[in-house]
């Protein structure tokens, strides 16, 4: 085994690069959660003032 040169380095293997890298498992779609944040805060805001608010709704 090669010395190293910095301290807790003499049980770690040399680096190796890798080859191929799989693709994450999870996706988030973007859509949907922020549709659940802007429920969340608004159900939050309605808790907190105790009058019912409504969510903005798109203009045209």
């Amino acid at each position: 085994m090669k010395d190293r040169v910095y301290p807790g380095g003499h049980d770690e293997e040399d680096l190796k690069v890798q080859e191929t890298l799989r693709s994450p498992v999870i996706t988030v779609d973007r859509r949907m959660l922020e549709q659940k944040v802007l429920k969340n805060y608004f159900k939050k805001a309605e808790e907190d003032s105790g009058t019912p608010k409504t969510t903005p709704q798109k203009t045209e």
